[in-house]
């Protein structure tokens, strides 16, 4: 018997960890999110420091349903990505 293969997109899913990335800007870690999480390793990747933009790239990406989530889940405030990009933004208005 044949196996069927699932094929879709590539990189259009947010994974779990990754938005918990973009709603706290901290690792997870492995208590949360064992080995073999879908979007762990990118999610490690891009929680470096010297990645941020390209994290922030990403989060545009999946803007709005990272802050549909948010909402949903009752929270107060912005997800970290969302302050860090609108800090960004300032910034990049004030060096005009």
């Amino acid at each position: 018997m044949a196996l069927r293969q699932k094929r879709g997109l590539r990189g259009t899913a947010l994974t779990q960890i990754m938005r918990h990335f973009f709603m706290t800007g901290l690792w997870p870690g492995l208590d949360l999110f064992p080995h073999g999480t879908p979007g762990r390793f990118e999610t490690f990747r891009l929680a470096k420091p010297e990645l941020i933009d390209a994290a922030l790239k990403k989060y545009q990406e999946h803007r709005q349903e990272v802050l549909d989530y948010w909402k949903a889940q009752g929270e107060k405030g912005l997800p970290w990505a969302e302050k860090e990009l609108q800090k960004r933004e300032r910034k990049e208005v004030k060096n005009l």
